[in-house]
């Protein structure tokens, strides 16, 4: 039985060839470069909606929809503290200021850039709208937190370190491949959009 299959495999390529690929050549010269682009086309244009596919579903799991509880409270009131001074924090000028003396440029741009993306990352982690995209904003808000302040303070908060940070990060970078879950925005986008 096996040396039947090894024995037809050997002639595939040749069966191929001889069924799909020598048709094509009786084909007009023109016709086969409009039916070869056309096939393209419609290849690339089937794995970019896989592609989209997998990108927007939000997923069915519950166990996103608490992490997007926490991390988006969280993300809210530290983007506060930056953008607006509430829950004690410092206000857009003062934070752009100390972003500025340690080296992040121009530190009032910064310093908003930063507290919009997590305000707002955080804002649409509660809601579960664009999931991904607020989770991989809100990674590399932490990733530049990480390296730009906390690093060389060692690992452990207490002495300011990168503990929480790199908590955050992950936590964000989970939702990025998990998706919103159930009771999203994004669960309601993807079911109009599936219609």
């Amino acid at each position: 039985m096996f040396k039947n299959f090894e024995y037809s495999y050997q002639f595939l390529p040749i069966f191929f060839l001889r069924l799909v690929i020598y048709p094509l050549f009786k084909l007009k010269q023109k016709h086969f470069i409009r039916l070869l682009i056309v096939r393209i086309l419609e290849l690339e244009r089937d794995m970019y909606i896989n592609k989209l596919h997998t990108l927007i579903h939000p997923g069915q799991g519950i166990a996103p929809v608490l992490l997007r509880g926490v991390l988006g409270i969280t993300f809210v009131a530290h983007g506060a503290q930056k953008l607006f001074g509430w829950f004690g924090g410092y206000g857009l000028e003062a934070t752009g200021q100390w972003m500025a003396s340690i080296g992040l440029e121009p530190g009032w741009f910064m310093a908003f850039a930063a507290g919009s993306a997590e305000f707002f990352g955080g804002l649409f982690l509660l809601l579960g709208l664009l999931t991904r995209l607020s989770g991989a904003a809100l990674a590399v808000t932490m990733l530049v937190a990480i390296f730009s302040v906390h690093i060389g303070n060692g690992f452990f908060m207490a002495a300011n370190g990168y503990e929480f940070g790199l908590v955050l990060m992950v936590a964000s970078l989970s939702l990025v491949l998990s998706g919103a879950g159930k009771y999203s925005v994004d669960q309601w986008l993807y079911r109009v959009a599936r219609k």
